[in-house]
């Protein structure tokens, strides 16, 4: 079964799918989960993750990735704009391969370095996954 297929079924059965950072979060009714479904979670969490979470890219941000070929390239449309981190919102004013640098709206005026993969943009409105009903923060 295929990630869209999981995501689908996950739907069909009422369950709200989230993802923060690199975590998915699955609430729904307890009596729907059952012991198969949970393994196809788990087969494919890093997909379902990575699905969910592109939902909330605008498409500029694809334009630049495949533009230069480079996932963190997605980055680039927000420089010098405010941009989500695990430590808060803040100015991203630095990408490169291995990490980004972004001033965080709280704490001292100092540039901190998170993993590109760590960074989305700020304020992403929940997002309906076509078709599946899942709501993306």
């Amino acid at each position: 079964m295929l990630a869209e297929e999981v995501l689908a079924e996950l739907s069909a059965l009422g369950f709200l799918c989230e993802t923060d950072g690199p975590h998915l979060h699955v609430r729904g009714p307890a009596r729907a989960m059952t012991p198969d479904l949970a393994r196809m979670i788990r087969e494919h969490k890093a997909e379902l993750v990575r699905l969910l979470a592109d939902m909330c890219w605008p498409p500029e941000s694809f334009e630049t990735e495949r533009r230069f070929g480079h996932r963190h390239a997605r980055l680039y449309p927000f420089l010098s704009r405010t941009i989500a981190t695990p430590a808060g919102p803040g100015q991203l004013v630095l990408v490169s391969t291995e990490r980004a640098g972004v001033v965080l709206e709280r704490g001292p005026r100092q540039v901190s370095f998170f993993l590109p993969g760590e960074l989305r943009p700020l304020g992403a409105p929940p997002v309906t996954a076509p078709g599946f009903g899942c709501e993306v923060h």
